[in-house]
């Protein structure tokens, strides 16, 4: 249960980006999931063009950030 180890992750690290995926969903794990500031929760196996869009969408978020 990798979820677990996200609160630990945050504390080292809060601004660390987290993408979680799974292979047995369930409305339950999502919800905890997403509680613990996940930016991506999906469900296994991710297409190629899936990953590439997390990984744009985070890094046009960093380059925002470091404009402010």
């Amino acid at each position: 249960e990798g979820y677990k180890v996200i609160p630990l992750v945050k504390d080292i690290n809060s601004e660390i980006k987290i993408v979680l995926t799974t292979r047995e969903n369930s409305p339950e794990l999502e919800s905890r999931c997403r509680e613990t500031g996940i930016i991506y929760y999906g469900i296994k196996p991710l297409d190629y063009e899936v990953i590439v869009g997390i990984v744009q969408g985070i890094n046009k978020g960093l380059k925002n950030n470091y404009r402010n």
